[in-house]
Parts: structure tokens; C-alpha cells; sequence
């Protein structure tokens, strides 16, 4: 399948730390999503997000970036700190794993969903079914599912996300399940 330029779709940013690092979540949507769509489903998002972060950790912003551009805007999401306070037992904030989400659309393009963050500690590296997935992940996996307009592959087709959520902190780990 031949690779398509990254512009194809708009795209909307949220930039988070954890563990004190910066990171950034991508999002891309259907043609013609007004921006004030964008900035409402990442605020959907990142308001799942917080109850994942830990309390030093936050959300610092958000961009959007139109389609046919690669010059960002940026957007006033909700910023703020995580709400989990480690309860200090088994738990090691030294590490920073991860929440991913994976889907496929109809013409095979796959697309990934990765949120990083220390809470992961506290689990055991697996795949977690929706129905039994601690419920501060499964609410960020609901966060992406209730994007209105839903969130698209780089050929802006509306994936069929998996029925399950990877949860861990190896970086090889998370590319075994794709």
C-alpha cells in the first residue's frame, strides 16, 4: 500500500507530560472538521486522561493543524493536572508505560491511539478486554470512541477499533500486538 503524505486529513494535538516528559497525542479527522469540533473531542479526551495522570504530571495544550498544511494553530483545550495520587504499594514511578488503542479501516490502514503514563505501574504487561480493563483506561478508550466526528485513519476512513486495550511499559511489548 503506498504511503500518503501526513496533510491528508486535519489533525488535532494534545500535549501532556508523564514522568516529566513531554509528550503528544495525534488525532486525525474527516475533511471539513471545523476546528471548534476538534477542540471539543480533545477536550472529550483529555477530560478521560486525567484521572490516568498522576498529580505532578499535566496537560500543557493542544494545536490543530488543517488539512493540505503542516503549520500548527494552537487551541485552547482544558489543560491541568492528573488526579491519581500512588498509594505507593507495587508501584513504580520510575516507569512510564502506556494505553494503546488500535484499529483498522476498510482499506487496510491501520491507525494507534498511545497514551503514556506512570498508573501503568501498578499493572501487569497484557492485553485487557474493554468489559474488564481497569476503569481509568477503559474511560480513555471510551474518551476516543465518543469523538463526534469520529477520529480517521491517514485516509480519513473511520477505523474499527479493536475490542481491546494494551496496557504495559516495554516499548517492544506494545509493538508485539500489531
Amino acid at each position: 500500500m503506498p504511503p500518503l503524505p501526513p496533510d491528508t486529513t486535519p489533525r488535532g494535538l494534545i500535549i501532556y507530560t508523564s514522568g516529566g516528559e513531554s509528550h503528544v497525542m495525534q488525532f486525525r479527522y474527516p475533511l471539513l472538521t471545523p476546528k471548534a469540533d476538534v477542540l471539543a473531542n480533545l477536550n472529550g479526551v483529555i477530560n478521560t486522561m486525567f484521572g490516568a495522570m498522576h498529580e505532578s504530571d499535566e496537560v500543557l495544550g493542544g494545536l490543530y493543524i488543517p488539512e493540505g498544511s503542516n503549520i500548527s494553530q494552537v487551541l485552547a483545550v482544558t489543560t491541568g493536572n492528573g488526579t491519581w495520587v500512588s498509594a505507593g504499594v507495587g508501584v513504580d514511578l520510575t516507569k512510564v508505560g502506556f494505553i494503546s488503542r488500535t484499529g483498522r479501516s476498510d482499506d487496510g490502514r491501520k491507525v494507534r491511539a498511545t497514551f503514556f503514563t506512570q498508573r501503568t505501574g501498578e499493572l501487569q504487561e497484557t492485553r485487557y478486554s474493554l468489559a474488564v480493563a481497569p476503569s481509568w483506561a477503559s474511560d480513555w478508550a471510551d474518551g476516543i470512541d465518543s469523538q463526534e466526528p469520529p477520529a480517521v485513519t491517514i485516509s480519513g476512513e473511520e477505523p474499527i477499533w479493536a475490542s481491546y486495550i494494551n496496557l504495559g511499559w516495554n516499548a517492544h511489548f506494545q509493538r508485539a500486538f500489531r
